[in-house]
């Protein structure tokens, strides 16, 4: 980093807090599974500093940072709460769309029923986006983290977790325009 930028009174707040913060965000995040701390303390930063120049609070920085590393903790735990997953429970009858992957037994209209299902949702699938569908492919069937595909892929955890979150939404609304289940 050059001298110049490390003298401005922001970067000099920021680097000045870092350590502290990335401790906050340690004792708030500690059990979400695909962020850590140094995930939410860089998100915040990244979007501390996008904000329009005259409307940093260059006198309440710490205190700034602090509340945002809390409020996107909050949201993390949110979303966790209503994951984006195939696991993700659908309407009243608690079915989630990887149940329509597995395998069941019982009578014969119900095995075929369900093997159209199951070839409903592998065909939504194929007409995802192709970063939507690698992603879903990833985390869903071959089991990988979103830190991971971040790092192997070069994409922030927060545009996987978008993109996961959009291909869920989109499969669900396929199945349902296609009448195989409640939207």
């Amino acid at each position: 980093m050059s001298m110049e930028r490390e003298q401005h009174p922001v970067v000099r707040a920021i680097l000045a807090e870092y350590r502290s913060l990335l401790r906050y965000a340690e004792q708030l995040v500690s059990d979400i599974v695909h962020w850590d701390a140094e995930d939410v303390v860089q998100d915040v930063i990244a979007r501390f500093l996008s904000l329009p120049v005259g409307s940093i609070p260059i006198e309440r920085i710490a205190a700034y940072l602090r509340t945002s590393v809390r409020n996107r903790s909050i949201d993390l735990y949110r979303a966790r709460r209503d994951a984006d997953s195939l696991e993700a429970k659908i309407g009243d009858e608690g079915s989630s769309l990887a149940d329509l992957i597995a395998d069941v037994g019982g009578d014969v209209e119900s095995a075929v029923a369900h093997s159209e299902l199951r070839e409903a949702l592998y065909e939504a699938i194929g007409k995802l986006p192709e970063t939507e569908r690698n992603v879903l492919i990833a985390t869903e069937f071959m089991g990988k983290r979103f830190a991971d595909l971040s790092a192997e892929w070069g994409v922030p955890i927060g545009t996987l977790l978008s993109r996961k979150s959009r291909a869920i939404s989109r499969i669900r609304r396929m199945l349902a325009s296609n009448g195989m289940m409640e939207g």
